[in-house]
């Protein structure tokens, strides 16, 4: 009887053996009892601060997040490639603001001001240029007007006569 036993709790103990044994994952799957599960890999925040870590089934990838753009100008990454999230600099193009008005870079975005003597149509001191917002001359103060004789020319930008 004590071989019976004995052949019984070996063949139990090869199959127990033989089943936790049989079951491998791929890369970016953990074994989850007898099967495969995957591993959420953003759970480590592998992508940085500017940019966004999307799971997939067996691996994940990175995006740079608005006003941020690759150093080699790849929107799809991985941490292992070496891969950086840099500013952009949305202020390199001179007419992002529209006319009388000044771009400020900052980081991640951008901003607007009208130019001293405008004023933004929205009366908002920054703006940005998907507002649609336009820079308009200031109104005069009736103690900034100036009057000319009639056959000289009036300068509102110098605020003087020539005649």
């Amino acid at each position: 009887m004590s071989r019976l036993y004995l052949l019984f709790l070996g063949v139990l103990l090869a199959e127990l053996n033989d089943e936790t044994a049989a079951v491998t994952c791929a890369p970016g799957f953990r074994v989850s009892g007898m099967s495969c599960i995957d591993e959420d890999e953003c759970e480590d925040e592998p992508c940085g601060l500017s940019a966004t870590c999307i799971n997939t089934q067996g691996s994940y990838y990175c995006q740079c997040v608005t006003g941020f753009w690759t150093n080699n100008d790849k929107v799809n990454f991985t941490a292992e490639e070496g891969v950086e999230c840099s500013d952009i600099n949305e202020c390199r193009d001179n007419n992002i603001c529209g006319p009388n008005a000044q771009c400020s870079n900052s980081v991640g975005s951008y901003y607007c001001t009208c130019r001293p003597g405008f004023v933004a149509s929205n009366g908002q001191e920054r703006f940005n240029a998907s507002q649609s917002v336009t820079c308009k001359e200031t109104p005069m103060s009736p103690e900034n007007k100036i009057s000319c004789a009639p056959d000289a020319e009036c300068h509102k930008t110098s605020v003087y006569c020539m005649e």
